[in-house]
């Protein structure tokens, strides 16, 4: 039995190292086994950095909380859908990830097995690119050029000041008829062969 249970943890570890997130091993809240992945998210350039540390350590304060009530669920039996984490590395900088945990027997006992898949990346395009539309609209609010977004329909979405001064619509105007609707009559059919 002894042999069996060692030969199955050893399996665990094996396929936790292969995984190509950040894939954690603990045992009564400690890190047993962090595969190079962990290694390189938590910042740390050898096994034994992790090694016995409290998971929950690298829990960010703002998460620490609702961290231990799914820790606590998962050990009463709870199968919960993984959750975005702040988490803190070696070093304190901050980054997050999308956590999935499960519980394991590892060696006869109870362990859980965390899988971190890193978000910095997407959280940073996200970021880029709100700040970019953010100066897209403001660009587009403050030029003195007029302008308006329209759908395929040719229905106005957005407008800007300039245009509405320049043809005399107010938004709500605009918004609410067809771009065919104020092009001169002697323009709307060359309009319509160049949507």
């Amino acid at each position: 039995l002894i042999k069996d249970l060692k030969e199955n943890s050893l399996r665990y570890v094996r396929i936790l190292a292969m995984v190509s997130d950040a894939a954690i091993l603990t045992r009564q809240g400690r890190i047993v086994f962090a595969n190079a992945a962990a290694l390189e998210l938590h910042g740390a350039t050898s096994p034994e950095q992790l090694a016995g540390k409290r998971l929950l350590d690298f829990v960010h304060p703002d998460h620490y909380e609702i961290t231990l009530a799914r820790i606590e669920a998962q050990n009463a039996g709870e199968i919960l859908p993984p959750t975005e984490q702040k988490r803190l590395r070696l070093d304190g900088s901050v980054i997050c990830a999308e956590v999935h945990a499960s519980r394991i027997p590892w060696e006869g006992k109870p362990a859980m097995v965390v899988i971190l898949h890193d978000l910095t990346e997407r959280i940073e395009a996200k970021r880029a690119l709100q700040e970019s539309e953010e100066k897209l609209r403001k660009v587009f609010e403050v030029t003195g050029i007029g302008m308006s977004i329209r759908n395929v329909r040719d229905r106005t979405i957005v407008t800007n000041n300039a245009i509405c001064e320049l043809i005399g619509y107010s938004r709500e105007e605009l918004e609410a008829i067809h771009f065919d609707d104020i092009t001169h009559r002697d323009d709307v059919e060359e309009n319509a062969r160049l949507r």
